[in-house]
């Protein structure tokens, strides 16, 4: 047995070879926003959903308190500004989404839970920007789980362009993974029958995406050795068909238990609707890494995995690259998100993100504490990809924490400023329903009794406005200002007829018109030309009334205003 474990190490300490060179780290460039919510000691778990459709806004998270007392959900939008409400005392793995089809201003938080009191819940919150939380909804999912703990909670995914949700949970008793489709189209919540996933007898820790009209499901063997892939149409969740489109099995590497595997799939607009990627913890002892694949339907990206914390084994390396500590750092709970794209397929980009024990190397003066918080962008087939504004060819590692060069401490409200690196732990990530093409991040810091932030921790959150990959800096920001393409739409109000001139006439534009209760009428893509046409036979055949109409163009919104659907004379 002793010789077995030496060889695990061993083989594990190879794929991880020591490095001196110096760390190629990035910091990032958005703000640390404190949310004043502390709870007194580390989280086990953070989940959080960003939706912006160009109209409304709204961020929220939630967080879990492993002494059980202050499980907390906060919302944020532009109106009302932040406010939450406590959760049950002793839930674990919370998870939430936001679900928009219910008219103007109106949502539900959906917010999945184990509670040892009722077993694996769903509780839906109706929340109003501009006035906060109104009723709730508890529904238990499955309370007939045995005696034994769950490792994991219900997972929760949901497609903001097709108001569709699917849940997913282990039932330790039955030894089966159990799912359910949501359908909030038009402001109905209509929920399926709950349908056992076939073949799941085996499996645990499961996650779920969902895009269109599928749902993508990871989950491990009961081993741990093993990563697998599952694609189901929400149909056949309705109906407990059972059947199966495609089933993926993957590996890390020999002997490596996983655990905390993630999925995430793009949006709907892209022509790429079907690309998801895979992460997971993998590892032994006290040297563990996050690995990772990425496809489209039932095809493989990459078959053999990638090892995000090693760039020895990434595709644009060379000898000067940086890994994360060889063989002796702790790099756990991954995160992963795609961004919106706007419809731009070649850019489905990936962002993946983890809390690592590696010391930095001293990175500017600053040398990490118990954790930091790190993060890397991938294109859609799950290599990683230079930051965006920097001067180098090759990718680089992004620490999430804030950079202070003057070492402010800036106040609540404000940012964090934790240039200190103290500890920073359970991330998590959203985007892709946000049109603007940004991220949000949220983790905890702890601040370790430094002075000039709270003493307990706090959840942190980032905002982060992103392009073509990474965290954005100003020199992005110019650079796109540079080449902004300008948008005129008329006549306002319009009868039959309507004129979209751009200033870059074969610039690539989508356009997206809502209705005022915030339901997509159309979206189209192409150059002027093109989007005259597809607008001219939407606009004539509209109800009078007042819509909303967006362009973005280069991953920026270009136009954003209200148009007038008149009568014909």
């Amino acid at each position: 047995m002793k010789n077995i474990f030496f060889t695990l190490v061993l083989f594990f300490g190879m794929m991880l070879v020591s490095s001196t060179s110096n760390a190629q780290f990035y910091p990032s460039q958005i703000n640390d926003l404190r949310t004043g919510w502390g709870i007194g000691i580390a989280s086990g778990n953070t989940s959080s959903d960003l939706f912006d459709n160009g109209v409304d806004r709204l961020v929220t998270f939630v967080s879990e308190d492993p002494s059980g007392l202050f499980n907390y959900i906060l919302v944020k939008d532009p109106i009302w500004g932040g406010i939450g409400m406590y959760l049950p005392y002793n839930i674990k793995f919370p998870d939430v989404v936001i679900a928009h089809s219910f008219g103007a201003n109106h949502y539900v938080l959906n917010v999945t839970y184990y509670d040892p009191m009722q077993g694996m819940v769903l509780e839906q919150i109706d929340y109003y920007t501009g006035s906060g939380f109104s009723s709730s909804i508890v529904t238990v999912l499955d309370n007939n789980l045995g005696a034994a703990a769950p490792v994991s909670g219900p997972r929760i995914d949901i497609d903001q362009e097709n108001c569709h949700a699917a849940i997913v949970w282990h039932n330790p008793s039955q030894n089966v993974m159990k799912t359910m489709h949501i359908n909030y189209y038009l402001g109905l919540s209509i929920q399926s029958p709950i349908n056992t996933i076939p073949l799941s007898s085996n499996m645990i820790e499961p996650d779920v995406a969902v895009t269109m009209d599928d749902a993508y499901f990871t989950f491990l063997s009961r081993t741990r050795k093993d990563v697998y892939m599952l694609e189901m149409s929400l149909n056949d969740i309705d109906h407990n068909a059972g059947n199966i489109q495609s089933v993926i099995g993957m590996k890390a590497g020999l002997g490596f238990d996983h655990y905390n595997p993630r999925i995430a799939t793009s949006c709907m607009n892209t022509n790429n609707h079907g690309d998801w990627t895979i992460v997971v913890g993998a590892g032994i002892c006290a040297s563990s890494g996050i690995f990772g694949w990425s496809g489209t339907d039932a095809n493989l990206y990459n078959t053999a995995a990638h090892q995000y914390t090693n760039s020895y084994t990434w595709s644009n390396k060379n000898t000067n690259k940086y890994q994360m500590d060889a063989g002796i750092s702790l790099n756990l709970y991954p995160a992963v998100t795609y961004q919106h794209s706007n419809g731009n397929s070649s850019s489905n980009y990936v962002q993946i993100a983890w809390q690592s024990t590696d010391a930095l190397n001293n990175y500017m003066g600053k040398t990490a504490g118990s954790t930091t918080i790190v993060s890397v962008t991938c294109d859609r087939n799950g290599n990683p990809i230079p930051v965006a504004a920097t001067n180098s060819i090759e990718p680089e590692y992004q620490i999430v924490p804030h950079y202070y060069s003057n070492g402010a401490m800036p106040s609540l409200g404000d940012s964090s400023g934790v240039n200190n690196f103290k500890s920073q732990s359970h991330v998590s990530l959203a985007g892709r329903n946000s049109i603007q093409n940004d991220q949000l991040v949220v983790y905890f810091d702890a601040a370790n009794g430094n002075v000039n932030l709270p003493t307990w921790d706090e959840v942190i959150i980032k905002e982060n406005v992103t392009v073509s990959s990474g965290f954005r800096s100003e020199s992005v920001a110019a650079v796109e200002s540079a080449n902004e393409v300008n948008v005129r739409i008329y006549p306002n109000p319009v009868a039959e007829h309507i004129t979209l001139e751009s200033s870059v006439s074969d610039a690539a534009m989508m356009v997206s018109m809502f209705d005022m209760n915030g339901r997509l009428v159309m979206r189209a893509q192409g150059n002027s030309a093109d989007l005259n046409n597809q607008l001219n036979a939407v606009v004539s055949g509209l109800s009078n009334g007042t819509y909303m109409l967006q362009v973005n163009s280069q991953g920026a919104l270009v136009y954003n205003d209200k148009i007038v659907k008149m009568a014909s004379n």
